[in-house]
């Protein structure tokens, strides 16, 4: 799964590719999907050429197909919803310290300065924006709503990990991750190329991500057969980077935590419930974009496409494919204030998302 600015597979593209490619600073949740399904699949001695690999006992572990948006978005009557095998839900992705600490990404509604005098200070701990309610004041045709009313434009979004603490410390993005560029990187074979020719246009920069020393990408998955911890080596994206993948029985629910945390500090307005996008999300437009039942939020959008594999096909290339539809995602980080008598309507697309992409935590 990518945005705009990463390249087609294969030659079936018919989209030019970016000069300059950004990695995500971390892995999306399509891409832990399919980490799993790998580990499963190892685990049970069931990938292509293991002894245990049949298609029948492939599709039992981890189901046939790869994550698609357009099935899952499918309305249940059509009894199209994807299955994953022994695989039944995954968490949002979050960050572990070396400490044992888990980190998320900070929400959009944090104030990321303040004035202190005549200064300008950075808010090192997780500080919501004041919240006042139109009620009494601006009759709006969807009933009252709520605004921030010490948002300021120019501060911007402040970026970095809250630790979920007593403190709700944020480290900042730098902190955090490391931008390693490589320049001169030969994108696909032209047809200039494919004759011998040389072919400048088919090269690219690209900026990759990587973690800092002390910091680990994790999330917690359930599954319905139990799962051997042995440790392995896991490749995710594009450029099938190695990770070190450590299993492990954990008992803490990760809404619960999150909920917790932010439970504390969260500014209580009278028929007013508060939601953090955990992970990103695929919304009901008709009610988060028109902004019906929704009073207010605070969100960054993209577009991206999907990535799907065929496992029948031999060709590394002829296996992966980009969607040519785009699908616009609400980004991790999002904060929704939603009023108490619609804190039940559906705000997001179906349960095989939520599988995937989880919901909001309030």
């Amino acid at each position: 799964m990518g945005g705009e600015k990463t390249f087609g597979f294969g030659r079936e593209s018919n989209r030019k590719p970016p000069y300059y490619i950004k990695s995500e600073k971390t892995p999306s949740q399509t891409t832990i999907l399919g980490t799993i399904r790998y580990i499963v699949l190892a685990k049970g001695d069931a990938l292509k050429g293991q002894n245990n690999y049949t298609e029948e006992n492939y599709k039992k572990q981890v189901g046939s197909e790869s994550f698609s948006f357009e099935r899952a978005r499918t309305k249940k009557d059509e009894k199209r919803e994807q299955d994953f095998g022994y695989i039944d839900r995954i968490s949002p992705l979050f960050l572990v310290d070396e400490k044992g600490n888990w980190l998320i990404k900070t929400p959009y509604s944090h104030q990321p300065k303040y004035k202190n005098q005549d200064k300008v200070v950075i808010n090192e701990k997780y500080t919501p924006f004041q919240l006042l309610s139109t009620k009494g004041k601006i009759d709006f045709d969807n009933g009252c709503t709520v605004y921030p009313s010490n948002y300021s434009a120019k501060d911007g979004y402040g970026g970095g990990y809250v630790v979920l603490d007593e403190d709700l410390t944020i480290i900042p993005d730098d902190k955090i991750f490391i931008d390693v560029e490589q320049v001169g990187i030969q994108a696909h074979r032209t047809d200039k190329q494919i004759i011998g020719q040389k072919d400048d246009k088919s090269y690219f920069c690209k900026q990759k991500k990587m973690l800092k020393k002390g910091y680990k990408f994790a999330f917690i998955f359930n599954m319905t057969k139990e799962l051997d911890t042995q440790p392995l080596v896991v490749y995710m994206g594009q450029d099938k980077s190695a990770f070190l993948c450590e299993i492990k029985k954990e008992t803490s629910i990760f809404e619960t935590k999150v909920g917790k945390a932010f439970g504390k500090i969260t500014q209580p307005i009278e028929g007013i419930s508060t939601y953090y996008a955990a992970s990103d999300l695929m919304p009901n437009e008709d009610i988060i974009l028109e902004q019906k039942d929704v009073s207010y939020y605070i969100s960054d959008t993209r577009v991206i496409r999907n990535l799907e594999t065929n496992i029948n096909c031999d060709n590394y290339y002829g296996r992966l494919k980009n969607s040519e539809k785009l699908y616009q995602i609400m980004n991790t980080g999002s904060v929704f204030y939603v009023r108490d008598e619609n804190s039940e309507i559906k705000l997001f697309e179906n349960e095989a998302i939520k599988k995937t992409r989880n919901e909001c935590t309030n």
